[in-house]
């Protein structure tokens, strides 16, 4: 892990689409044809034909993929994926697309580079997080941020990316 920081994050608002189950139930983690790869398609086909109807409403071009989970996550395997954009303000017209507004809230924010992007690193983090911050992570959801550092999934070793998980006090 690249850097390790908490910070305190104001609002997003993300506009994409979802999927709720087992996203790992047809194929592995880290590939196209999970039901994550195959959201992120889905996301992509939608969106970008309507990139250009968003313009004046995009924050930025981080695209953002959220894990949330829920109680019966543990019994079950299923969560919601949540694959978006962030906007600055909502548009009248985005009948085909879900919105998603988090609230401010302090973060643990690492970056991962190369192979550890496919890491599982909960529960390092979770060590780092109590001893380094006093505070521990979140089980409810965490967001994963891709920018132009990331290259994709052929050129992982060139690519880096920023997890955010939200902290709680001890």
């Amino acid at each position: 892990m690249k850097d390790i920081e908490l910070i305190n994050k104001e609002s997003l608002s993300l506009i994409g689409l979802d999927f709720y189950g087992d996203p790992f139930s047809n194929s592995s983690w880290w590939t196209e044809e999970n039901e994550i790869g195959i959201l992120w398609k889905r996301f992509m086909e939608s969106f970008m034909p309507n990139k250009i109807k968003f313009q004046n409403y995009l924050k930025n071009d981080i695209y953002y993929e959220m894990h949330i989970m829920n109680s019966s996550f543990k019994e079950t395997g299923q969560y919601e994926i949540f694959i978006g954009i962030e906007l600055s303000q909502l548009p009248e017209d985005c009948l085909h697309f879900l919105v998603k507004i988090i609230k401010p809230q302090t973060y643990i924010k690492l970056t991962l580079c190369g192979e550890e992007i496919f890491a599982d690193y909960y529960s390092e983090l979770e060590i780092i997080c109590n001893n380094k911050f006093n505070k521990t992570i979140s089980k409810d959801f965490m967001i994963q941020s891709y920018d132009e550092r990331y290259m994709g999934m052929d050129r992982i070793n060139d690519s880096e990316m920023d997890v955010f998980i939200p902290v709680l006090p001890l």
